[in-house]
């Protein structure tokens, strides 16, 4: 499995610097064009719930294979319905 993020060497170093603390009331950077207020609650129960993200990611001949998974509900229904969004965003041309 491909865990980069949470990796052990990684450890919470690169939450400890204050000039790089990120807004997790306001969360500015999800306020782009076209956002809709569903899309910005998924994001910030996604967000605010990594660690509950299992993530593998394995090589096949032609690409890769992903599989997200997370056994809390409300962090698994906010990654469906970003997914689906960000697929319906796509379909209508829309920047995701």
């Amino acid at each position: 499995m491909h865990n980069s993020h949470h990796s052990a060497q990684s450890g919470d170093r690169h939450h400890t610097d204050k000039a790089h603390e990120h807004d997790e009331v306001n969360m500015p950077g999800l306020q782009g064009k076209d956002t809709t207020t569903q899309e910005v609650s998924d994001l910030k129960e996604i967000f605010q719930s990594h660690k509950g993200i299992i993530r593998d990611v394995s090589n096949i001949q032609n690409g890769i294979v992903t599989r997200t998974e997370a056994k809390d509900k409300a962090l698994k229904e906010a990654i469906v319905s970003h997914v689906t969004m960000m697929v319906t965003r796509l379909q209508e041309g829309k920047n995701p």
